[in-house]
């Protein structure tokens, strides 16, 4: 049970620090300075104030200084980090595995984010979450090494000549990153996760409204992995 409580804890503080890296990086700012602060009268938070969902109850959704309302989408993204955390700790256990899993779905709710906010992959966020899963591949392999190669070199050539065909429908971020799934989980897995992502990009298309489906289309069609 504490083990549990611990993920879903520590996914939310995670989830906090993510999001304030998902809301910096593309605008070119420091995720270090200047400290957190509210995005419209600039004051400083806290420590107290900087607690994951507590805090933000505590304050009755309002910042502190300037009252105004705090956009829900934190707390409900520090709540989604949390429970992925807590169910993939549930469902993986304690395991060798469960430090790249994490991390393969650190960089998904990232990008989910900068994608939702910017329409934006930024290359510095793929290229440090790069370093690290291949690192860490180094020691957890999901997929033996030739299937790492051929699953990332197959999906790069599919989806540059997909995207050379029909620019619109494909960023250059997508490319980077299925190709960079596809050196996780090899040749198999990476079609998995293209063709569950697809389905679910296409329903949330067709049944829900542009702001909702933005952001869940987004995280969904990166989000499958967990397939």
């Amino acid at each position: 049970m504490f083990t549990y409580l611990y993920a879903l804890l520590a996914g939310m503080v995670f989830g906090s620090f993510f999001m304030l890296v998902a809301m910096r990086v593309p605008l070119g700012a420091s995720i270090i300075t200047p400290r957190s602060h509210c995005y419209y009268c600039k004051y400083v938070l806290r420590p107290k104030e900087l607690i994951p969902i507590i805090s933000f109850y505590i304050q009755r959704g309002c910042c502190t200084n300037c009252k105004r309302k705090i956009p829900i989408m934190y707390v409900a993204f520090e709540c989604i980090t949390g429970s992925i955390f807590l169910l993939t700790v549930y469902m993986i256990g304690i395991e060798r595995e469960l430090i790249i899993i994490l991390s393969l779905f650190s960089l998904l709710l990232i990008i989910s984010v900068t994608d939702y906010l910017y329409m934006l992959i930024p290359d510095c966020i793929l290229i440090s979450f790069a370093v690290l899963l291949i690192l860490e591949s180094v020691f957890v392999q999901l997929v033996t090494w030739t299937d790492s190669i051929v699953g990332s070199g197959v999906i790069f050539i599919l989806l540059y000549c997909m995207q050379k065909i029909y620019p619109e429908g494909l960023g250059g971020g997508d490319i980077k990153l299925l190709s960079l799934l596809g050196f996780i989980v090899g040749v198999k897995g990476v079609f998995i996760i293209l063709f569950l992502a697809s389905c679910f990009s296409l329903c949330f298309f067709g049944v829900g409204s542009k702001k909702w489906t933005g952001f869940c289309r987004s995280f969904l069609y990166r989000g499958v992995i967990c397939k």
